[in-house]
């Protein structure tokens, strides 16, 4: 009947627009970069037959978002605003860190591009440095204590992407896995400097 195959056409609809690729351009339209990187890996991951059936047309549409996403990046590591510097670099981590230990990544060019030219060492420490930057503007006598516990616990975001990796993937290589305990182990002593110094301040 005509009612059931209608029924059926919005359901196939709703199935298709309901894919991780469909939350990832959602995702990109809101400038939500990292979600946008994160999604479009899970959809491959969950059916390697839908990168196997991507058409080169919507390949380059993908590599065309990373691309600028990477430029938007770029601008903003640049931008006169500590905060934008910051958010900069903590999101690069979160999107080094899916895009190394995903074996699609490197099917585009834009991605290639962006692992090849950076260093995840070099990006974890910057976020920190910026971080620690940022921290020091508000945790003076006369700073806005609560903005920064908020600046210091922002690195929970590399955190829990480092934790996503770690669980996600079972066959990290051993240097790989030591390297992250260490960015773990800094976030957290980061963490807790910045705890000790605003008890410090408040006391006084």
């Amino acid at each position: 009947s005509k009612m059931k195959n209608t029924l059926f056409i919005i359901l196939c609809f709703f199935l298709i627009s309901c894919s991780n690729l469909y939350k990832a351009n959602k995702a990109y339209e809101r400038g939500d970069y990292v979600q946008n990187v994160e999604l479009t890996f899970k959809y491959f991951d969950e059916k390697p037959e839908n990168f196997k059936k991507l058409k080169e047309k919507k390949k380059m549409e993908i590599n065309n978002k990373f691309s600028n996403i990477f430029e938007y990046y770029k601008k903003l590591k640049n931008s006169e605003d500590l905060v934008d510097r910051n958010n900069a670099n903590i999101e690069l981590f979160k999107i080094y860190i899916v895009s190394d230990n995903n074996e699609y990544s490197r099917e585009f060019q834009a991605e290639r591009d962006f692992l090849a030219s950076n260093n995840i060492k070099d990006i974890f420490n910057l976020a920190l440095k910026t971080n620690k930057e940022l921290f020091l503007q508000y945790s003076g006598v006369n700073g806005d204590h609560s903005y920064a516990l908020k600046v210091i616990n922002h690195t929970l975001n590399m955190e829990n992407s480092i934790d996503e990796v770690m669980q996600s993937k079972t066959n990290l290589d051993t240097n790989k896995m030591e390297l992250y305990r260490n960015f773990k182990r800094e976030i957290a002593k980061h963490r807790a400097d910045g705890y000790i110094a605003l008890a410090k301040v408040e006391e006084e």
